[in-house]
């Protein structure tokens, strides 16, 4: 009878460890599946965020861009204009040298 218990008690025993292994592997499992979608979700909320950053950055952008397009060319006008008063006033001193 004592050997039939403690049969009992081993058995109960190999059982618990068993469920306890399962539930623990069972655990595991399940919480690399979250962390991989919570990873996937991550991933995904990350370059929508990026991808505004890359448009407002965008649209900030062109006008600065414009603006500076226009100086740009506006300067150009400038050196040609500053060119050409350099020639007529050699050209005027030419001419008011040669009278």
């Amino acid at each position: 009878m004592a050997r039939t218990r403690l049969s009992d008690i081993k058995a109960s025993s190999e059982g618990v460890k068993r469920s306890t292994a399962s539930a623990r592997e069972d655990v595991e499992q399940k919480f690399v599946a979250i962390q991989e979608d919570i990873t996937k979700a991550l991933t995904v909320r990350q370059r929508a965020i990026v991808s505004v950053i890359s448009d407002v950055e965008r649209k900030d952008l062109e006008p600065l861009r414009n603006l500076e397009e226009r100086i740009n060319g506006d300067l150009e006008k400038v050196n040609k204009l500053i060119e050409q008063g350099k020639f007529y006033t050699k050209l005027i001193i030419i001419v008011n040298f040669n009278q």
